[in-house]
């Protein structure tokens, strides 16, 4: 509707300038709809009002407004302008404070990480050693049992060793630009009275301007050659997060979901179970056999699972993969040296003898992937485990 004037009579404390027919409008429509106009609620002085100044700067008008629903009303304690503000703009910062009251949600903690490309010689000595004190306990192991001891031990070794991962991301706006912004903000400051403190904060806000634009072209020329680079030489993993970087998109986390009626549930529980009955339904055998299948014999004199085979296995594990249930990289476990295969080693022969897992290997990650623009619908939204 662009630049509004107006009051509204019988919610107005404090108002600047006169109505027009846009604000009329305006007006009529926050009646129907119950809304109010924070910043004409209180009273305030004339500085604090006014939201827009011409550019010879002697008109200012109330032209720019916060609206609420009329229930919250209550909650705002203050709304008003701030003409100090450098916003590089003939309107005035306007802002409002608002009194709310958060819902605590129950989240669980989030997993630790640690950056497995500064894997020092630190980490590979105490896990070493804590694996080597584990090897000469005599002590009668289960499966589950000995996986936490070796869970224990690397994600010990791994906290008192290693780094927490870095989000680097290079800021494109470049010092000049800060420079001229600190000036222009002086220049406001001592107050724009004389033409040539108006010429001056105009020029200063076109060099800001142009020297940004030229920064953000540097930036997205930098990056583009960087996709090239990591295309060229099929780093798929940095291409994608260059990429990811470049445009910025951000898929929105929607902790809703429809039920098979069409309902919305927004409880967790209620949301879990309906994923449940999803999967259920979804990896179900439609022609009926899919019930419980019979056991396989095996013969108890099978051959114990070799040491060199799970120094393959080891070998074989691919890097640069998001962790499991136990958070645990599988970098890791591979700079565990000869006492990590040997606890391996011995951990998969219990396995094949007890025949059960350790409860970690039994748990997945469940995460939705929404392959539409809605996410509400389990129909519509992917399972990635």
């Amino acid at each position: 509707m662009g630049d509004l004037l107006f009051l509204i009579s019988h919610q107005s404390c404090s108002r600047l300038g006169k109505a027009n027919e846009r604000g009329e409008r305006l007006a009529d429509f926050c009646n129907e709809n119950e809304l109010i106009v924070t910043n004409t609620l209180f009273q305030q002085y004339p500085r604090r009002l006014y939201t827009w100044i011409s550019p010879d700067g002697r008109t200012r008008n109330q032209i720019d407004y916060i609206l609420i629903k009329r229930r919250w009303r209550s909650s705002v304690k203050v709304a008003k302008t701030y003409p100090g503000a450098d916003c590089g703009s003939d309107h005035q910062l306007l802002v409002a404070e608002i009194r709310s009251k958060l819902k605590s949600v129950k989240r669980d903690t989030p997993p630790r990480r640690y950056d497995v490309n500064r894997i020092n010689e630190q980490y590979r000595v105490e896990v070493r050693n804590s694996f080597q004190i584990l090897l000469e306990q005599e002590e009668e192991w289960t499966p589950n049992e000995l996986w936490e001891q070796t869970k224990k031990a690397i994600s010990t070794a791994a906290q008192n060793n290693l780094p927490k991962p870095k989000k680097t991301r290079s800021p494109w706006i470049s010092e000049e630009v800060g420079t001229m912004a600190d000036e222009r903000r002086q220049v406001k400051a001592r107050g724009i009275l004389t033409e040539k403190d108006k010429r001056q904060y105009k020029d200063l806000s076109r060099r800001i301007q142009r020297r940004t634009r030229q920064d953000k072209q540097d930036f997205l020329e930098r990056k583009c050659k960087e996709v090239e680079s990591h295309s060229s030489t099929n780093h798929y993993r940095d291409l994608f997060r260059a990429v990811k970087e470049i445009t910025g998109k951000k898929t929105p986390k929607l902790d809703v979901i429809k039920d098979e009626d069409g309902e919305i549930l927004t409880e967790s529980d209620q949301i879990k179970q309906r994923w449940q009955q999803y999967c259920q339904g979804l990896y179900a055998s439609k022609d009926g056999l899919g019930g419980e299948t019979e056991p396989i014999e095996v013969d108890e004199n099978e051959p114990d699972i070799l040491r060199s085979e799970v120094v393959m296995a080891m070998k074989k594990m691919r890097t640069g993969k998001a962790p499991g249930y136990d958070d645990i990289p599988a970098e890791l476990i591979k700079e565990t040296g000869d006492e990590g295969v040997d606890v391996v080693h011995k951990l998969c022969n219990l396995l094949w003898k007890d025949k059960s897992w350790p409860i970690d290997w039994t748990r997945s990650i469940f995460l939705p992937l929404p392959k539409r623009a809605t996410q509400e619908n389990a129909k519509t939204t992917g399972p990635s485990l």
